[in-house]
C-alpha cells in the first residue's frame, strides 16, 4: 500500500463512517451487526473496498475458528467437569473474600482454554445458586466472575474471540501469528496482580444487597400474583376464561394458567397438565373458608426457601393445570386463574362485583408447581423483543414462549412487576445513554425477564444470552458425555506445541462430534453465534477499508507528529483501543485497532508490529467500567442487579491499572526493537 502524505477522500470519507458507526453502536441504534455491515455495505458499494477485500473477512481463520468453536465447547461442555468441580469448591461456609479468591482462581484458569463466555453462563447459576444458599448476596460475587473470565481470556489465543479474531488479521497482513500462550507473558501476571485488588476491594465497594429478579419476587411476592375464583354457579362457566378478564378491564396477557379440580369420571385433555397435590412446606395464606378452591389453593403451597421451588408430588390425579391457556379455553366451576397482576389492581379496576366471581391473594411462590417453573432470561442482541414496548411485554412473551410474564428488570430503568404497567416517567440511571420518555421505553440487550411456564419449556439460546431454570436438577450424565472432554485435552497440546492449526483444530473437532452424536445437526444454528461471525466479519472489512484508504497511515503520522517518545506510543494506543471497547464492543475495537497498530510500528521502525498489536489483543478485551464492550459483563448485570455505577466503581480502577501495568510490562517483556534501517 502506498503511504499518502496528504489523506484522500478515501479516508477521510472511511473516518467518517467509523465516527458514525461507533455513534450508532454508542446508542445501540440497531444490533452490532446491523451497524457494522451497514457500514461495510456502504464503504463497498462507494468503491473504497473491492468485493474481494469486503468478502474476504467472513474467510478470515479466526472467525471461522470462532464459529467452530462454538460447536466444540458446547460437546465438552457435556462432561459438567467444570460444573462439578465449581459446586466441590464452593461448598463450604466461607468469608467473602475466600469465595472471591476461589473463584477468580479457577474462572481466571479454565478461562484460558475454554470460551470464557460460555464459562461464565455456566458459572453465574453455580455462584448465585451458592450464594442464595449462604445467605449472601450475588452481587458481591458476579462481577468479579465475569472479570475474572475476561482476564483468563487473554491467557491464550483461544480464550476469547478478540484474541482469535486479531490473531486472525496478524496472520491475513502477512506477519506470523502469536504463539498459543505468548498474550499470557503480560496477562498472567497482570492477572494475578488484579486478583488482589479484587479481593480487597470488592466486598467494599460491591452491592452486597443486590441479586436476581427471582430475589425480588421472593421479597415482594405477596402482591405479585392474584386468583381469580370461578364460583359453581357463575354465569361465566362455559364461557371464554379470557372474556372473563376482558369483562373486568384486565389484559388477556396477564392470564398465567388455570388450576383445576378435574371430574373423577372425566380424562384430562391432553393440552390439560395433571400435577398432582403438593403438601404445604410453608404456610403463605391464611385458610379461608372451607370449599373446594379453598383446598385447591392450599393444595398448591410450595416450599419457598433460600433458593428453590418444589413441589412434592403425591399423586393427587384429581387436579390439573391449564398451561398455555388458548383462547378457546372454557371457564368451569372451582377454576382458579391465576393472574401475574398484583391484588389492588385487579380490585381496582373491578367497577361492580362480578357475579361468581371472587378476588383471591397468593403468594408468587404458589404459581410454580410440580409441572410448571420459573426461568430468569437475559436477552440476547437477536432477541425477538428487541425494540418492543416494556409495557407490552406480557402478550408478546406469552406469544412468542407460550409463557406467563411475572417481572421485568430493565437495564436502565429498574424493575417493575405489574406487567402491563409503563415505567416511570424518565430513564436516568445509566450516565451513558441517552435519557428516553417513558412511553418510548423498549427493550434493549441485557434486560431480564422472569417468566413462569410449562416444566422443560424451550427457550431459544439465539433469543438469550442466559437460560436459568430455577430449582431444576441437571440431566443425568453418561460415559459417553466424558469423550468430548478427553478429546479436547490432548488436541488443546497439539495447538499449543504449533503441531496443528487452531482453525484445523476446531473444523476438525466439530465435525467428529457433529458425527459422533453429541451435536445435533440441526442444533447448530442456535449453538453458534452467527451474529458475532457476522459482525467480526463486517468489521474485518472495515478494518481493510481503514488500512487500504490511507486512513490507518494518516492516523500513525498524527501520533508520531505529535513527538512522543516511543516508549509513550503503547500507552496512547491501549487508551485508544480501551477506550472504543468500553464504548462499543470488544470485536469491534479489535478488529480497527490491528491496522492502526502495524502503521504505527512502520512508522516507528520498529522490526516487528508484534508488540504493538499485542497492545491492541489485550486492551481490546479490558472491558471492566461498562457492560456494553463485553458480553460476559452484560450476562451478569441483570441476574446481579447491578447498575452502570457498580461496574465503574471498580471497572474503571481496574482499567487505569491494566493500563499503566501494560504499558510499564510489556516493553519490559516484550522489547520493541528497532528495525536495522531506522
Amino acid at each position: 500500500m502506498q503511504d499518502h502524505e496528504v489523506m484522500t477522500w478515501q479516508a477521510w470519507t472511511v473516518l467518517a463512517m467509523i465516527l458514525v458507526t461507533l455513534v450508532l453502536l454508542f446508542l445501540e441504534v440497531g444490533s452490532p451487526e446491523q451497524v457494522m455491515l451497514g457500514a461495510l455495505v456502504v464503504l463497498w458499494n462507494m468503491g473504497i473496498v473491492s468485493t474481494a477485500d469486503a468478502l474476504d473477512g467472513f474467510s478470515n481463520t479466526g472467525l471461522i475458528s470462532i464459529g467452530a468453536l462454538f460447536i466444540v465447547m458446547q460437546a465438552v461442555d457435556k462432561s459438567r467437569v467444570v460444573d462439578y468441580a465449581a459446586r466441590r469448591i464452593l461448598g463450604a461456609q466461607i468469608s467473602d473474600r475466600v469465595v472471591l479468591l476461589r473463584i477468580c482462581f479457577l474462572v481466571f484458569s479454565l478461562s484460558g482454554f475454554c470460551n470464557n463466555t460460555p464459562l461464565v453462563v455456566l458459572f453465574m447459576p453455580i455462584v448465585r445458586d451458592w450464594a442464595r444458599t449462604h445467605q449472601r448476596a450475588p452481587s458481591t460475587f458476579l462481577i468479579p466472575l465475569s472479570y475474572s473470565s475476561i482476564m483468563g481470556g487473554m491467557l491464550t489465543t483461544i480464550g476469547t474471540s478478540t484474541n482469535l479474531l486479531v490473531n486472525g488479521l496478524l496472520e491475513k497482513q502477512g506477519y506470523k501469528p502469536f504463539g498459543f500462550f505468548e498474550p499470557g507473558i503480560v496477562a498472567l501476571p497482570m492477572g494475578i496482580l488484579s486478583f488482589t485488588l479484587i479481593i480487597l476491594l470488592g466486598p467494599l465497594v460491591l452491592p452486597d444487597n443486590k441479586g436476581g429478579l427471582f430475589r425480588e419476587v421472593r421479597e415482594h411476592g405477596d402482591n405479585l400474583v392474584t386468583a381469580l375464583d370461578i364460583a359453581e354457579d357463575s354465569p361465566w362457566v362455559g364461557r371464554p376464561a379470557v372474556d372473563v378478564l376482558i369483562s373486568m378491564g384486565l389484559p388477556p396477557s396477564s392470564l398465567l394458567k388455570i388450576r383445576r379440580r378435574m371430574p373423577t369420571d372425566k380424562a384430562p385433555s391432553p393440552l390439560h397438565l395433571t400435577v398432582g397435590s403438593a403438601q404445604p412446606r410453608e404456610l403463605i395464606l391464611h385458610p379461608s373458608e372451607g370449599s373446594t378452591s379453598d383446598e385447591l389453593e392450599q393444595s398448591f403451597q410450595v416450599r419457598f426457601l433460600n433458593l428453590d421451588i418444589e413441589a412434592t408430588c403425591e399423586g393427587d390425579p384429581d387436579i390439573m393445570e391449564v398451561q398455555p391457556v388458548r383462547n378457546t379455553e372454557t371457564a368451569q366451576g372451582g377454576d382458579l386463574l391465576l393472574l401475574s397482576l398484583p391484588r389492588d389492581r385487579v380490585v381496582e379496576v373491578m367497577s361492580k362485583q362480578e357475579p361468581g366471581i371472587r378476588v383471591r391473594s397468593m403468594h408468587a411462590s404458589q404459581a410454580a408447581s410440580g409441572q410448571s417453573e420459573f426461568v430468569e432470561l437475559v436477552l440476547s442482541a437477536s432477541s425477538p423483543l428487541l425494540g418492543q414496548p416494556i409495557y407490552n411485554a406480557a402478550q408478546i412473551v406469552s406469544d412468542a414462549y407460550n409463557a406467563g410474564l411475572i417481572a421485568v428488570r430493565s437495564r436502565y430503568w429498574g424493575t417493575s412487576f405489574a406487567t402491563s404497567e409503563k415505567p416511570p416517567d424518565m430513564i436516568t440511571e445509566s450516565p451513558f445513554r441517552r435519557q428516553t420518555s417513558a412511553a418510548n421505553a423498549t427493550f434493549v440487550a441485557g434486560d431480564v425477564i422472569l417468566v413462569l411456564g410449562a416444566t422443560g419449556n424451550s427457550y431459544p439460546n439465539s433469543h438469550f444470552l442466559l437460560v436459568t431454570r430455577l430449582g431444576s436438577l441437571p440431566k443425568p450424565m453418561s460415559w459417553y458425555d466424558l469423550i468430548p472432554l478427553v478429546v479436547f485435552v490432548p488436541a488443546l497440546v497439539l495447538t499449543s506445541l504449533d503441531i496443528i492449526s487452531m482453525v484445523q483444530l476446531s473444523v476438525t473437532l466439530s465435525c467428529v462430534f457433529i458425527l459422533g452424536g453429541w451435536i445435533k445437526a440441526g442444533d447448530i444454528r442456535t449453538i453458534v453465534d452467527w451474529q458475532l461471525l457476522i459482525l467480526i466479519g463486517a468489521a474485518l472489512g472495515v478494518a481493510r477499508a481503514m488500512a487500504e484508504s490511507g486512513l490507518a497511515a494518516g492516523i500513525s503520522r498524527g501520533i508520531i507528529a505529535t513527538g512522543l517518545p516511543n516508549w509513550l506510543a503503547p500507552s496512547l494506543l491501549y487508551l485508544i483501543v480501551m477506550v472504543t471497547t468500553e464504548m462499543v464492543t470488544n470485536n469491534a475495537a479489535a478488529a480497527l485497532g490491528v491496522p492502526l497498530a502495524i502503521d504505527l510500528a512502520d512508522k516507528m521502525g520498529l522490526a516487528s508490529p508484534h508488540p504493538l498489536v499485542m497492545v491492541v489483543m489485550i486492551a481490546a478485551s479490558t472491558s471492566f467500567a461498562s457492560p456494553i464492550g463485553y458480553a460476559t459483563n452484560l450476562i451478569v448485570m441483570g441476574p446481579g442487579g447491578y447498575s452502570f455505577l457498580d461496574f465503574l466503581r471498580l471497572g474503571g480502577l481496574l482499567d487505569m491499572f491494566w493500563l499503566f501495568g501494560v504499558s510499564c510490562l510489556l516493553p519490559w517483556l516484550w522489547p520493541m526493537a528497532s528495525h536495522p534501517a531506522a
